[in-house]
């Protein structure tokens, strides 16, 4: 299946499973997409459980109540609020782009093209897309350099932006009704 890219360039995909397998760049010209995509609503369910899950486990820790300072002192708590923040981060990113793929709507190839494409697509609005392409950018820094995590940046995220999470869940299961309505 050729797959449209910026550019003009298509990506060769192989599906096997409803999983991309393999994805190289050839170049070709532009086609359109024809397959039918299906939503995964056991992944979606899960995805939804994680993410709300994560973030009860986020407000539990009560780090507004706690202050910054006796956040930045207390190891453990940063460590929780790490690993759920993570967890947050990712399934909510997982979601946004299951949406886009399984649709057809694009094929992203690193996290922070998960809030620029649903922007794009008018899944989320701007404001969103933003806070989703920043969060991409902490869950790269608490996988990849777990060693220089900005815990005040983290623990404002924590205490402030929760509710981004939420949002973003509404604005996908919006999107998926719409192209349930359509027969899409």
């Amino acid at each position: 299946m050729r797959v449209p890219q910026p550019g003009g360039r298509a990506g060769l995909l192989t599906i096997d499973a409803g999983r991309l397998t393999t994805y190289k760049f050839e170049k070709l010209e532009v086609w359109e997409l024809a397959l039918d995509y299906m939503i995964d609503r056991e992944r979606v369910e899960r995805l939804v459980f994680l993410i709300r899950d994560a973030v009860r486990e986020l407000q539990v820790l009560n780090l507004e109540g706690m202050g910054l300072e006796a956040y930045r002192a207390d190891k453990q708590t940063r460590a929780l609020s790490e690993h759920y923040l993570r967890i947050a981060i990712e399934a909510t990113l997982d979601l946004g782009r299951h949406a886009t793929v399984t649709t057809g709507r694009g094929v992203l190839q690193e996290h922070r093209e998960v809030g620029k494409i649903l922007c794009e697509q008018g899944v989320v609005p701007a404001d969103l897309g933003e806070k989703l392409q920043a969060m991409a950018g902490m869950r790269n820094v608490l996988v990849h350099l777990y060693w220089n995590v900005d815990h005040a940046l983290l623990y404002q995220t924590v205490v402030g932006q929760v509710d981004t999470f939420e949002r973003c869940i509404g604005h996908i299961f919006r999107y998926l009704d719409r192209l349930e309505a359509r027969g899409e």
